[in-house]
Order: structure tokens, then C-alpha cells, then sequence
């Protein structure tokens, strides 16, 4: 009769889980759908530690994207500098699990997503109750996605939203009482599953009961039958066990197989755009064929394969970047990430925000020639940096670094 207790607890999870899912259905069905491809929404309720909920999704029927490559959410500060704005949460078609990236991955945000294949949606929701990032107004949010048209050429599609809030929007009485109200009736409901639920366990104990009664007053054959139905419900429970195992096995397997071939995918995709290095401590470097239009761009393009501008760190690094450069022919140069944006001779990398240890200048170099150059790129037929304007109209070409 244990089985019938094993029931009785699932019945009870799938009832507290069916709660939930209400609930959650009630909390969100005021929400408006957009009709733009990208959007981004910010949820907030101020409690003595700040609740958030940023949310970024795109819809692919709504734009001319053929393929999509990845989804990102952005935010800053307000008032930062240039309005520079931070990752904070991406999920790729290559690697379809979210992750969560700087202050958020460790302060333990809760995130949630999912990357939609062909013409289903994609979304982010991140949520975190952390005073260091409590958003006032003036914080800024950016829903990026990122992929190709019909013609193979890479597309960014966003849209950024920006924080007002008064005091007497955050936490709307009415609305309170409203949500109360509908969690009290969900209660109510779920009080008087577990009354039934409380029913049924008592007429099961109570033909347990019968049933022991039954099994004492039988003769000892149909004892005898009983024991030997019991040993075949042990001895299938233990071979289905046997076959749940095997089943998990094929499906690492197959996991395996999957990361392997989107590693592939992705590999061969870099290649119509970039020209690919060797290895070297476990990362590739993609040359791009195309010109530099901005730090933004270009950066958003290394993204699109799971890297980032290049971030050189010591001399054996840039002389493997200067060697594969060379290599190459032409272009004469290759931007990477270092730059001075926010602070002149304060060099940072773009992407990771780190602060550049590694410089190997030309002669004369940094000069600042133009009054605003404040990126940098390695120059080949000088085998040191130079800076240069970051924006156009001057145009060079760019290194990616990639871990394939």
C-alpha cells in the first residue's frame, strides 16, 4: 500500500505546482505585447532591498532578420559615462543556456530564458533584489538582437528603454488589494484541495485496513500468490530502474554530440566572415574580412559568435596576434578592444571593463593626433600599436577573440 501513499504525495506536488502556475498566470496577465520585433520592460517594486524584473524578448515575424544569432540585455547606471551600458544577461543559438554576466552572476540574479529556433520567440527575465543596483530613475535598459538578413549581411536590431518612476507608481494599493484578493481565492482553493486530498487518504487507510484483514483470514494459497505478486512488482521496479539508467546515459551522449556539433556550426560560420588562427591557450582569433564601422558594431559582431574585441594581456599573446596578423596580407591593421573613452591615457578593455596591462607602442605612440583618438590597433609593417579615432569616418579592420 506504500504506492498508493507515493500517489498521494505526487497528486499533492502536482496540486501545489498547478497553484503556482496560476498564480503566475494571475500576476502577468496584465501585460501588454508589443508590437515592435525587440522590446524591453522593467518591473519594479521598492521594498527595504530593492526588487527588479527586466525583461527582453523579440519576436521574429516582426522584423526582416532570416537568421538569429543572439539575444542581449543591457543596462547602466544613470548618468555614466558616454551612457556606456553593461551586459548583464545573453543566450545564443550556439549555447541555448542564458547566462548571466558581471555584478549579477555574482550576486546570484535569478534568470530565466529561452533562444526560440526558426519563428518562435526569445526571451530574457532577469529578476534580483540587490540595494548595489537598486534601479532609480535615469537607469537605462537595452534589448539587443543580433543576426543576419537574407542577404548574409550581420543586423542589430534594439530597443532601450529608460526608468521614471514616482513614489506613488511603485507599489499601487488598488493593485495590492487586487493581487491579494485573487491570491486569497487561490488559497481558498488550494485549502479545499487538501480537505479532499485529506478525504481520500482516510478511505485509503481504511481499505489498507480491510485488506490486512482480508490477507489474515485467507487460506495459504492465496498468501502465497499475493508474496509472489509483490516479488514481480520489485523485480519490474528494479529493471524499469535499470532502464532509467541507460536512458540518461544516451542522453549525455547526445548532449555531448549536440555541444560538439553547434562548436562546428559556429566555426564554420566565422569562416564567411573571418579568417580563424590556430589555437593558442584554448581561444581562437578571427580576423575580420569586413571594415570597422565603431568599438559598438564590431564588438556586437564578435559577440555574435561568443567572443569579443581582442584584450591582449601579456607579450606572448600579441605576438601571436601579430604573427597571425602578418600572415593574413592585407589589412595593414586590426583594431582590438583597448581604449581610453572614459578617462584620456586610462586604457580599459571594451568588452570585460579591465584595465589593460600589456601595451607594446609604436614610436611616438599613444599621440592623440586627432584630439579623439581614443582606441587603439596593432600595426602590422610596425609590429606595435597606434592609436585611432574610435567612430568613423576612419576605418580599419578588427581581431576577435573566440573560445570555439
Amino acid at each position: 500500500m506504500r504506492s498508493h501513499g507515493c500517489l498521494l504525495n505526487d497528486q499533492i506536488i502536482m496540486t501545489i505546482f498547478l497553484g503556482l502556475f496560476v498564480l503566475l498566470t494571475i500576476l502577468f496577465s496584465d501585460v501588454e505585447a508589443s508590437a515592435r520585433p525587440v522590446s524591453v520592460s522593467v518591473d519594479l517594486i521598492k521594498t527595504s532591498s530593492h526588487t527588479a524584473r527586466a525583461s527582453c524578448s523579440f519576436d521574429p515575424s516582426l522584423s526582416v532578420l532570416e537568421k538569429v544569432n543572439q539575444l542581449t540585455l543591457y543596462g547602466s547606471k544613470p548618468n555614466s559615462a558616454k551612457k556606456d551600458l553593461n551586459i548583464l544577461a545573453s543566450v545564443d543559438r550556439w549555447d541555448t543556456t542564458p547566462r548571466l554576466f558581471g555584478s549579477f552572476s555574482a550576486n546570484g540574479a535569478d534568470l530565466e530564458g529561452i533562444f526560440g529556433f526558426e519563428n518562435n520567440r526569445s526571451e530574457l527575465h532577469v529578476s534580483w533584489t540587490s540595494p548595489s543596483h537598486s534601479p532609480t530613475p535615469g537607469y537605462r535598459y537595452r534589448c539587443v538582437v543580433q543576426g543576419t538578413d537574407h542577404t548574409g549581411q550581420f543586423v542589430t536590431l534594439s530597443e532601450l528603454g529608460e526608468i521614471n518612476i514616482s513614489e506613488d507608481q511603485l507599489c499601487p494599493v488598488g493593485k495590492l488589494d487586487s493581487l491579494s484578493g485573487k491570491f486569497d481565492k487561490l488559497m481558498k482553493s488550494t485549502i479545499y484541495t487538501d480537505l479532499s486530498l485529506n478525504n481520500l487518504e482516510v478511505r485509503l487507510e481504511n481499505l489498507e485496513n480491510a485488506l490486512n484483514n482480508s490477507v489474515g483470514s485467507s487460506d495459504d494459497k492465496c498468501l502465497e500468490t499475493l508474496q509472489e505478486t509483490i516479488k514481480e512488482n520489485v523485480d519490474t521496479k528494479k529493471a524499469m530502474a535499470s532502464i532509467l539508467t541507460d536512458i540518461q546515459k544516451m542522453v549525455g551522449k547526445l548532449s555531448q554530440s549536440l555541444s560538439a556539433q553547434a562548436a562546428a556550426v559556429k566555426k564554420v560560420e566565422a569562416r564567411l566572415a573571418f579568417e580563424i588562427s590556430e589555437e593558442f591557450r584554448g581561444k581562437h582569433y578571427l580576423a575580420s574580412r569586413s571594415r570597422w564601422t565603431s568599438i559598438q558594431a564590431a564588438d556586437s559582431a564578435c559577440e555574435q559568435f561568443g567572443g569579443y574585441l581582442v584584450e591582449i594581456d601579456d607579450e606572448d599573446e600579441f605576438e601571436f596576434v601579430l604573427e597571425f596578423a602578418r600572415k593574413i596580407g592585407t589589412p595593414l591593421d586590426f583594431a582590438t578592444g583597448m581604449n581610453d573613452i572614459d578617462k584620456e591615457g586610462q586604457y580599459m578593455f571594451y568588452h570585460s571593463k579591465t584595465p589593460v596591462r600589456y601595451f607594446k607602442w609604436n614610436r611616438a605612440e599613444p599621440n592623440n593626433a586627432r584630439g579623439n583618438e581614443d582606441c587603439a590597433s596593432i600595426v602590422i609593417p610596425h609590429g606595435g600599436m597606434n592609436d585611432f579615432p574610435c567612430e568613423p569616418p576612419y576605418e580599419v579592420s578588427y581581431i576577435c577573440e573566440v573560445e570555439f
